[in-house]
């Protein structure tokens, strides 16, 4: 996961994350009320609803991530777009959705940016430069501009400048040529030879290949697959503890 899309999630997940943000899943998910369902159907599986609107297979990946950048910011000084940044766009977004419903009480098309409009206002469905298929922007209110809601969580302007050390830190963190981890820089990921599992980083970001590391590294330790977990615990030992 390297974005952050607000329009994916209901409105009361987005209100959830606002208070959550920043917590671990074990302290977040807390505030999370499953309810037995009052009539369930034999079949069924789970026979549990969230009344609150919090669907925790919604909302752990967020929380899980933002917790993960903060610690690994933590523990070595890697930059990420921050907490503030991911509530803001999320108020950006329940502000948005507020203003559509009231301008649709009042007669307004329900999702605008899913509208192009004439130099009179008119609303054309589908129209040149419009969102297709979902709503992905809205309408800046100072400059009518289109914005995106989805924001990155290691933006590629934390980058802008790379000092000549950095190649020669980026090489020291390489795994060995012998390694069971592979660095394929061709298509900018990092491969576990031994289950082809692979971590995406973007080019000539540091920051992004250090903590494509760390989702490697939480790879490694958490796979619960029987025939794999020694061999993955040993990769681990290897490459990150040692």
């Amino acid at each position: 996961m390297e974005t952050f899309n607000p329009v994916s999630l209901s409105l009361e997940e987005n209100a959830w994350l606002l208070k959550h943000l920043g917590e671990p899943w074990i302290i977040a998910g807390r505030d999370i009320h499953p309810a037995p369902l009052v009539n369930p159907q034999r079949k069924d599986r789970n026979p549990i609803h969230y009344p609150d609107g919090v669907i925790p297979a919604s909302v752990k990946p967020i929380i899980d991530k933002v917790y993960e950048y903060l610690e690994l910011e933590k523990a070595t000084g890697e930059k990420w777009v921050g907490v503030a940044e991911v509530k803001a766009c999320i108020n950006i977004y329940l502000a948005q959705a507020q203003k559509w419903q009231a301008d649709k009480r009042r007669g307004r098309v329900r999702f605008p940016s899913m509208h192009s409009f004439t130099t009179k206002g008119k609303p054309l469905l589908g129209g040149t430069g419009s969102d297709s298929g979902s709503v992905k922007t809205y309408f800046d209110p100072k400059t009518g501009e289109r914005k995106e809601f989805t924001i990155q969580f290691i933006p590629d302007n934390l980058d802008t400048w790379t000092p000549e050390w950095v190649d020669a830190i980026v090489a020291a963190d390489d795994p060995a040529p012998s390694s069971g981890l592979n660095v394929d820089r061709a298509n900018n990921r990092i491969e576990c030879l031994i289950c082809k599992h692979t971590e995406n980083f973007k080019v000539d970001s540091h920051a992004s290949y250090r903590a494509a590391r760390a989702r490697m590294s939480k790879h490694l330790r958490n796979d619960k697959t029987p025939e794999l977990v020694e061999a993955h615990r040993q990769l681990h030992t290897e490459e990150f503890a040692s």
